[in-house]
């Protein structure tokens, strides 16, 4: 009530701990917020390359080994897991952005949000013939009307946000466009090569 410093609320918890102690010197690694925006966009760069060569390789060892049927359907999980993740998690930010509009509680609605993607993902997975096309038109399609959303449901247009020089929230509406057309034209090549390969 007078305004007098209590105490220092920790990280982790609410009070010191060995957890909150390795939480904090961890945390800046994790996040890679060491350095500022910067050094986030070279940690991101740098998890998002291990992430793909990870993918990469396990397709790669599963398509060659296609005739033994334990191989076959790890290749299809393989799929679902890297192909189907960023749509469902792109869906969380969508269904995030419905429910604020609507007014209903948000984690509810992000939770069912993931869980039909990744549903719908499996179902992709199992009875499409070139799944990983269907996956990134949809990671596409979701990360191309998130900035759409996010500003139609309720949040601050670009304009707003140059008058408020808050340009952290365009860079990532930004960053997500790109990434919406990235796998657009992931999507397009994998049609293209598959094609080529009848």
């Amino acid at each position: 009530a007078t305004g007098a410093f209590i105490l220092q609320k920790p990280g982790l918890g609410t009070a010191p701990s060995v957890g909150g102690a390795a939480s904090d010197l961890i945390g800046p690694l994790h996040f890679g917020d060491f350095a500022g925006t910067l050094s986030k966009a070279v940690w991101f760069s740098l998890a998002f390359c291990c992430a793909y060569v990870t993918l990469s390789g396990m397709l790669l060892w599963t398509q060659r080994r296609q005739e033994v049927p334990v191989w076959r359907r790890l290749g299809l999980v393989s799929i679902w897991v890297g192909y189907g993740l960023p749509a469902s998690l792109a869906s969380v930010a969508l269904a995030y952005f419905l429910a604020r509009a609507a007014g209903y509680g948000s984690y509810e609605w992000m939770l069912a949000g993931f869980l039909i993607a990744v549903g719908l993902a499996a179902v992709i997975t199992m009875v499409t013939r070139d799944p990983r096309r269907w996956l990134l038109t949809a990671t596409g399609a979701l990360l191309l009307v998130l900035p759409l959303v996010r500003w139609l449901s309720g949040g601050p247009s670009w304009v707003a946000l140059a008058e408020s020089g808050v340009a952290l929230v365009i860079a990532i509406d930004v960053a997500i466009l790109v990434g919406g057309g990235f796998a657009f034209r992931s999507a397009y090549r994998a049609t293209h090569t598959s094609t080529a390969s009848l």
